[in-house]
C-alpha cells in the first residue's frame, strides 16, 4: 500500500498559459485543495484510490487501447481526451512512467461529474504523475504530481538454517 502526497499541480488557464504550484512556494491554494491518494498493488493490478471516502478501483493499463479518430462520437471524445494528455506529455516531458486510465465518477448518485485520468506510475522514484480531462463539466484540464510512500509493507521472511553439507537452502 503506498499513501502519495501532491508536491506539484497545474491547471491550464483560459488564455492558454499554465498555473503551476509547487510544495516549496510561499503559498499553494491549488494544491492544498488537493486529497492525498492510496495505491493498492497485487501482483500485476493496480488500484486506486483518490480520497477516504471512495473504494479502491482497478486501474487500466492504456496499452489496452487503440486511440484513432472516426465519425462516432464517443470514439472522438475519447480522441480528444488523448490529445489533452499528449499536450501535458509535451509540457512535463514524463519518461520511464507506466500509464494507465481511471474514468473517475465523482459519485454513484443520479447526478455526477464524469473526467477521465491517466495515471502514470514512476516505480523508481516512488512518484505519481496524474492528469484529469473533466469531460461532464467545462472545467480545465490539471496535472497532480504525487510523491508516495509505503504505508505497509510486508515483513520479510528470515530463514535460519545449518550450513552444513546438504542442508543449505537451494
Amino acid at each position: 500500500m503506498f499513501i502519495c502526497k501532491p508536491i506539484a499541480a497545474s491547471v491550464k488557464l483560459s488564455d492558454g498559459k499554465f498555473y503551476n504550484e509547487t510544495i516549496a512556494d510561499k503559498t499553494t491554494p491549488l494544491i492544498d485543495q488537493l486529497s492525498i491518494s492510496q495505491f493498492q498493488l497485487n501482483n500485476e493490478e493496480i488500484y486506486y484510490k483518490n480520497n477516504k471516502d471512495r473504494e479502491f478501483e482497478k486501474l487500466i493499463p492504456s496499452n489496452y487501447f487503440t486511440i484513432k479518430e472516426s465519425n462516432n462520437e464517443k470514439t472522438n471524445l475519447f480522441f480528444e481526451i488523448w490529445n489533452v494528455f499528449s499536450q501535458w506529455d509535451e509540457k512535463l516531458n514524463l519518461k520511464d512512467f507506466k500509464t494507465y486510465i481511471y474514468p473517475y465518477r465523482t459519485s454513484n448518485d443520479e447526478y455526477y461529474d464524469l473526467s477521465m485520468k491517466r495515471i502514470s506510475i514512476h516505480n523508481e522514484n516512488f512518484k505519481t504523475s496524474e492528469i484529469t480531462v473533466p469531460i461532464t463539466q467545462d472545467r480545465p484540464s490539471y496535472w497532480i504530481e504525487r510523491s508516495c510512500e509505503v504505508e505497509t509493507k510486508v515483513e520479510e521472511v528470515e530463514y535460519f538454517f545449518d550450513k552444513s553439507f546438504g542442508k543449505s537452502l537451494s
